[in-house]
């Protein structure tokens, strides 16, 4: 069993040298795109508020006059672009941000692979990569690029140990989620919950070893996650989420995460290709229900006709 499932893995990120062409032709050209997004790109909002995290005092807001808890793994990332000139130095800091979508791009072609197709696989990467390039605050100095190929690598070891059975897969991924998803955003409880949903549906193929790993290895990275949030100060903490509090827009729990789904239906760029894989997709299941519901050919009937083929 062992070895079956070695095997399906193996075998799951193969590309036939036909589809490698094409492939690469589209690589390519995604890649001289994004690169040349990334040298004409301009500082938004949130790009002017992050900067003083970066070129000033590190981790240091100049807004609230505190140290950031959060953003502090990307912070750390873009630090070097502190030593180049301006626009210079958000052209790197742009291309950083260009190098993690498409990153985040690959991964999903690597996850679909195993369960689809070479071409279904490409075309959902080349979607994810199309619904970041044109998110409206998918900033540069934002965290969500990183945390989103961070959600994914949890998901693709997660997925690599169902496959092959190898423990260390699942440590790593718990190991991610705590070390480098939690001082990174509040919304590292998305990746959390998906271990925890993960762990349960494969409860039978843990042992209580596995369980005292996987547990262990969750909690100390949490714990290393949490001491790099803190620092210096934990009260920094409390005082970040009090200006919060006192933002109207920050908190809105049900609210705010049923606008946060609306963007699909909002008249941006991404519009036209929900539309156009939303109609596809009532289509292809409206054909199906017709084709199920068609009751199956009288076998007298064939056999009159002569089709003596099974059915």
């Amino acid at each position: 069993m062992a070895r079956k499932l070695a095997a399906a893995y193996s075998d799951s990120v193969l590309v036939s040298a036909s589809q490698r062409p094409l492939i690469l032709f589209l690589a390519l050209s995604v890649c001289v795109s994004l690169l040349g997004y990334a040298l004409f790109a301009t500082p938004l909002y949130d790009d002017g508020f992050n900067a003083s995290l970066i070129v000033g005092d590190p981790f240091y807001s100049d807004h609230f006059k505190i140290y950031i808890p959060f953003f502090k793994p990307l912070t750390a990332i873009l630090m070097p672009v502190r030593y180049l000139p301006y626009p210079w130095s958000f052209a790197a800091a742009t291309l950083i941000h260009v190098l993690l979508m498409a990153s985040s791009s690959y991964l999903t072609f690597l996850i679909a692979r195993r369960y689809v197709s070479a071409k279904s696989a490409s075309l959902a990467a080349f979607i994810t990569l199309y619904a970041l390039f044109t998110h409206e605050t998918f900033m540069a100095t934002r965290p969500e690029a990183l945390l989103l190929l961070t959600f994914l690598g949890v998901m693709y070891l997660s997925d690599t140990w169902r496959l092959t059975g190898q423990m260390r897969y699942l440590l790593m991924a718990a190991a991610l989620t705590g070390a480098l998803a939690l001082p990174m955003h509040t919304n590292a409880s998305i990746a959390y919950i998906y271990l925890a949903l993960f762990a349960l549906w494969q409860r039978q193929r843990l042992t209580m070893r596995n369980w005292a790993g996987f547990i262990a290895t969750l909690g100390g990275s949490s714990l290393l996650g949490m001491s790099i949030a803190l620092a210096p100060d934990p009260s920094e903490l409390v005082r970040l989420l009090t200006e919060y509090a006192d933002d109207g827009q920050r908190f809105t729990f049900l609210i705010g995460e049923i606008r946060r789904f609306t963007f699909f239906l909002r008249p941006y760029p991404l519009l036209p290709i929900v539309l156009f894989f939303g109609a596809v997709g009532l289509t292809a299941s409206a054909t199906r229900i017709l084709i199920d519901s068609t009751p199956p050919p009288n076998r007298m009937f064939l056999i009159l006709r002569g089709d003596t083929r099974e059915f």
